[in-house]
């Protein structure tokens, strides 16, 4: 988790400037795919996590980014993709 606070927090952006460059696909690797939506969402991170043949999503907001390189927040809560909009 760190390392895609860090990857976030780069971008040196507060909630309004992130706002302006929205994007779903910003962040990629070969587990994860997310962006910052802030009409959707309401101003979070959104992220599709990959394992194995199973898809997962989580979100962030900006300060748990922050709380996430602080050491202060070491896990994400994920839901499976077929339980989103539940």
């Amino acid at each position: 988790m760190k390392e895609l606070c860090y990857e976030i927090m780069e971008f040196d952006l507060n909630l309004e400037q992130w706002a302006e460059i929205e994007s779903d696909d910003m962040f990629q690797n070969e587990k994860y795919c997310g962006g910052f939506d802030y009409d959707d969402a309401g101003g979070e991170f959104w992220f599709r996590l990959f394992e194995g043949d199973d898809e997962y999503w989580f979100s962030l907001t900006l300060d748990e980014v922050q709380a996430g390189l602080a050491g202060d927040k070491n896990s994400i809560d994920v839901e499976p993709a077929d339980k989103i909009g539940d």
